[in-house]
């Protein structure tokens, strides 16, 4: 270790906790001057240190070869414990390995699912609904005659399913919920049928298929007459019996095995908009209804529903998480946070990531909880504004310290949920191939090294004016005996006067991490006034720990 000169000085950094900030120049800092310049896989948990993320393992076997549709957790009040995932056309459980549904659904649609009265309900918009009792699937359990749908969620005792289709007909902008349990059980407030007798003259309508009394029926719901020339919007008068509902004006054709619907449990949401539904999710007691540039919220005590004002919604409905009392979600022009009341945009400090999600990823964004109190919104392969790539891109946010931390998996994320197993809660992710891994354990991605990177801001330790000698850098790094250090110069001094260059490519510097303090050498000549510094390290190890770094430098001049 060599000694430190008389007239040698010392910049300390001892602070990491502000993460990465994007969109600041060279020269801007924060107040508590911590912030970082670019990061892949780094973790700022530690308070003012850096470690490496934990990785991930695969959840059994591969399923397939092709995306994982849907991931959802099934838990129920009898202790059941299972892990749902669809591929291909059917969906695979898994208890001690994954074993397959064995249902005929469209290949390769995305399906939805939530838990509600021990059930599971599956919905992907295309097919008919499904619930799931933890040994069987059906389209008649709490189902019978519920509308197809792209978009389910559990709110206030009712399921809610959105972007329906009843019949053949698609209501893009159309919530439909169920009715109140009863015995354990729920109707959908719903008769679709194709036998409907009419008769001229007569408000009678009768349907030998039927069974309105039990499908709960009211007076007052909408009835629609979807073929002949009765067709129309009619409103039901009192319901008679299963087979007969009398409605409040007469008909004008005697007709026979004409289509309908009745049922009034629904809202639309500005069906005048040209927009479509994309997401549901839950906040402040009330139900939020995404579409792609807008916000809904539905209060079910007073069936209120408002547009959030000034609120964008979502490309992608994977993207909508909730964490802390928050709602987070992705749209193309930023990571938006929802309080209950106003949605902002809180994603500036890393605003190129959003600018390089590619436009066939925009609809494919996907966020999950990593930890308590970290979610992570997977963009894609990204590039962002000084033309570096990341692949597999992870956007990470620490909602308490609301910081940014990029991650790079070497897995294409599609899907992710968490799932309570042995009253533990873990996070797993579906992908592109057919797999599911646990997310946030071990040290290596699923037996590969994780690559870690930590590009610094420009340091400029006797100011931006002032060419000094970089003469060395003491490092304070637990466990870091495969870290790497590189540097760049920024302006450096040339022979024609007033002129100063700065370092395209990153340098090593000389020397090796052989314990928790070591030290690293400049190359001789290394005259500038700016230093950056890039931190790398690919391995399976246990995480190092960045505490922090000391810059020695001497003979400072003006030019």
């Amino acid at each position: 270790m060599s000694p430190t000169t008389t007239n040698e000085k010392k910049f300390e950094v001892s602070d990491f906790s502000g993460a990465v900030q994007r969109k600041g120049t060279k020269f801007f800092r924060n107040k508590e001057n911590n912030q970082v310049d670019l990061s892949v896989n780094a973790s700022y948990d530690r308070i003012g240190g850096v470690e490496k993320i934990k990785g991930y393992t695969i959840k059994g076997t591969a399923i397939g070869s092709t995306d994982i549709l849907a991931l959802a957790p099934f838990n129920n009040a009898a202790g059941t414990e299972k892990l749902i995932a669809a591929i291909a056309a059917t969906p695979y459980v898994y208890t001690a390995s994954w074993a397959s549904a064995s249902l005929s659904l469209t290949t390769g649609t995305k399906a939805e699912m939530r838990t509600f009265l021990d059930y599971l309900f599956y919905v992907n918009g295309v097919n008919a609904n499904y619930s799931y009792s933890g040994s069987a699937w059906s389209t008649a359990t709490n189902l019978s005659d519920s509308p197809k749908a792209y978009f389910i969620e559990n709110y206030n005792v009712r399921l809610y399913l959105a972007n329906i289709t009843i019949v053949t007909t698609a209501y893009a902008s159309r919530v439909w919920y169920s009715d109140l349990p009863s015995a354990d059980a729920i109707t959908w407030g719903l008769e679709t049928g194709s036998d409907l007798a009419q008769t001229a003259a007569s408000a009678v309508v009768t349907s030998a298929g039927s069974v309105f009394k039990t499908r709960n029926i009211k007076v007052g719901d909408p009835f629609r007459i979807t073929s002949g020339t009765n067709a129309g919007e009619y409103t039901v008068q009192s319901v008679d019996s299963n087979t007969q509902i009398t409605l409040t004006e007469v008909l004008t054709n005697t007709q026979t095995d004409k289509t309908f619907w009745v049922g009034g449990n629904y809202f639309d949401v500005e069906t005048d908009d040209g927009d479509t539904i994309q997401a549901l999710s839950k906040n402040s007691n009330e139900l939020l209804i995404l579409k792609n540039n807008s916000l809904h919220r539905f209060n079910s005590r007073g069936m209120e529903l408002r547009k959030v004002k000034d609120a964008v919604g979502t490309t992608s409905r994977r993207s909508v998480i909730n964490i802390g009392g928050y709602t987070y979600y992705y749209h193309p022009t930023g990571i938006m946070r929802f309080d209950g009341i106003n949605s902002i945009k809180i994603s500036n400090a890393v605003y190129d990531f959003i600018e390089g999600v590619t436009d066939v990823n925009q609809i494919k964004v996907v966020a999950f909880k990593e930890d308590e109190n970290t979610i992570v919104f997977f963009l894609g392969d990204v590039t962002l504004r000084d033309g570096t790539s990341i692949t597999d891109c992870g956007l990470a946010l620490d909602t308490d310290a609301k910081t940014w931390q990029p991650r790079s998996y070497p897995i294409t994320i599609r899907v992710a949920c968490n799932w309570l197993e042995g009253s533990v809660l873990k996070t797993y992710v579906g992908d592109s191939a057919g797999k599911v891994y646990q997310i946030n354990t071990g040290n290596d991605f699923n037996g590969d090294p994780i690559p870690f990177e930590l590009e610094t801001k420009p340091y400029f330790p006797a100011g931006d004016d002032t060419i000094i000698d970089f003469n060395k850098l003491r490092l304070y790094i637990d466990n870091g005996y495969d870290v790497k250090v590189l540097f760049k110069l920024l302006y450096k001094p040339t022979e024609i006067e007033e002129k100063w260059i700065n370092d395209k490519d990153w340098k090593p510097l000389q020397g090796s991490q052989r314990g928790e303090k070591s030290e690293w050498s400049f190359p001789k000549g290394s005259r500038a006034s700016g230093v950056a510094f890039k931190f790398i390290e690919s391995s399976t190890k246990e995480s190092f720990l960045l505490e922090k770094f000391v810059l020695y430098y001497s003979n400072p001049a003006t030019r």
